[in-house]
């Protein structure tokens, strides 16, 4: 009777060890060091890029927003109107709808603090070709600083984002790159027409149709008087100066 007993109590403290050490286990496999239940996931959002016509962007301080036209070309409405810098815009709008998320965890709203909501890096919202609109937010970077927590669709009601747990992911790094890029890289450049006139040399040393052009001094004249042509060698030849006659030499007769 006491055999049976102890075996009793064997099985039952290996059946409660077991318990103990398979929940273990799964709390283990499932959760963070903060005890933040974590669940797989695939891609942020569902939908395709080019189902995307409206592009806006809140973060500290300004709103951009950004339209797709008719020619399926990205335009900035605000703050200012531009043409949009088209591999801006698809650098980000690719990190949404293809780029995988890391994991997906479960946390409750005085967490949120915790992991960068309250004070969001920014918030992206797009609407659909469908009018269908959908809305991202930025919270902080992980432990790691790779990543970043980011919330999909939040819930537009406060008192219920208030009460129920909330589901956010942990994403890429570059949506914080994204966001948060200068104005002027939203803006595309474009280049000036250059100045042909300047640029040709051809026009630089042509003289103007309008310059004065100088004829060449020709020689002053007496009226009337007609310029008298050089004597010929020969005249000049045949009546020499005083000067030029040769001197008398004394005559061989005289001693």
């Amino acid at each position: 009777m006491t055999l049976q007993r102890n075996t009793v109590i064997l099985v039952a403290a290996a059946i409660a060890l077991g318990g103990v050490v398979l929940i273990t286990e799964t709390l283990q496999s499932t959760s963070n060091g903060d005890g933040v239940i974590q669940k797989s996931g695939d891609r942020l959002f569902t939908f395709q890029e080019d189902q995307i016509k409206i592009l806006q962007i809140e973060r500290p301080g300004e709103t951009l927003k950004f339209e797709r036209d008719q020619e399926d070309v990205w335009q900035m409405t605000a703050p200012e109107s531009a043409i949009a810098e088209q591999a801006s815009i698809a650098f980000l709008l690719s990190l949404l709808t293809t780029e995988p998320i890391s994991r997906t965890l479960t946390i409750t709203p005085d967490q949120k603090a915790d992991f960068g909501f309250t004070d969001p890096i920014g918030t992206i919202e797009m609407t659909l070709d469908t009018d269908e609109t959908h809305t991202l937010v930025l919270g902080g970077k992980d432990f790691s600083g790779g990543s970043i927590y980011v919330q999909v669709d939040p819930a537009s009601d406060p008192a219920e984002s208030a009460e129920a747990e909330i589901e956010i992911q942990v994403a890429a790094i570059d949506l914080i790159n994204g966001v948060e890029r200068p104005l002027e890289e939203w803006k595309a450049v474009i280049d000036a027409p250059e100045d042909t006139a300047e640029s040709s040399p051809a026009s630089n040393s042509a003289p103007s149709a309008n310059a004065d052009i100088t004829p060449p001094e020709t020689p002053e004249t007496t009226e009337g008087v007609q310029p008298q042509p050089p004597k010929a060698a020969s005249e000049n030849s045949a009546n020499p100066s005083p000067e030029m006659k040769p001197k008398d030499t004394p005559s061989s007769d005289n001693p």
